[in-house]
């Protein structure tokens, strides 16, 4: 048998029955969080599905302009037609000429004068100034002039504006037009001196 002293609380009599533990939470918040994430995932991507992708419409790019080389029956044709802009000075005059495929201007010759044949050269750049007053807007060809054409012109049109100004001074303070010699009529012409003859057999 055994001793009384030895069985105690913990003998057949007084067994302390063992402890009930709690089922942990923390496995079902991890599963939570893991189902929640699932679903938003599923959420997203039926979202992305259903939404149409924008329409771009598409960029139309233009061609590229590529310089055609100028031929030389072309400059001589279109020179001839507009010669008389030409300014020239030491029978030489500087022209640039339209070119199709760049659509631009940007083909220069050189044009010499020996009588009556003209030759062309193409020039890197110009060594006058381009032309822009006395020619008409949108010319397949640009003219050009020296700078000593260039100054003469502005005195010309400073001389001009000169004379319009004292034109009108006159006319303000006198209040009549000033005589224009281009308006003054021209002199009848001078008549003869007639003579009588007397009748035949007359006194």
């Amino acid at each position: 048998m055994n001793d009384p002293e030895e069985l105690g609380e913990g003998g057949e009599g007084g067994a302390t029955p063992p402890e009930t533990r709690r089922p942990s939470t923390t496995p079902s918040w991890v599963m939570l969080g893991f189902a929640c994430g699932i679903l938003f995932m599923w959420l997203l991507r039926a979202t992305v599905e259903e939404t149409d992708p924008p329409i771009v419409d598409p960029v139309e790019v233009p061609p590229a302009r590529v310089a055609i080389p100028p031929k030389p029956m072309e400059i001589e044709a279109v020179f001839a037609q507009y010669s008389e802009l030409a300014h020239w000075a030491n029978d030489l005059t500087e022209v640039v000429l339209w070119n199709r495929g760049a659509q631009e201007v940007i083909d220069r010759f050189e044009i010499r004068r020996v009588g009556e044949t003209l030759y062309f050269r193409t020039i890197p750049q110009l060594t006058r100034r381009p032309l822009n007053h006395g020619v008409p807007d949108n010319l397949p060809i640009q003219f050009t002039e020296t700078e000593a054409q260039y100054q003469q012109w502005l005195k010309d049109v400073a001389q001009e504006s000169g004379r319009q100004v004292s034109r009108g001074i006159i006319e303000a303070f006198s209040g009549r037009r000033p005589a224009d010699p281009a308006d003054v009529p021209p002199a009848p012409p001078a008549q003869a001196n007639s003579t009588v003859q007397p009748p035949a057999g007359g006194k």
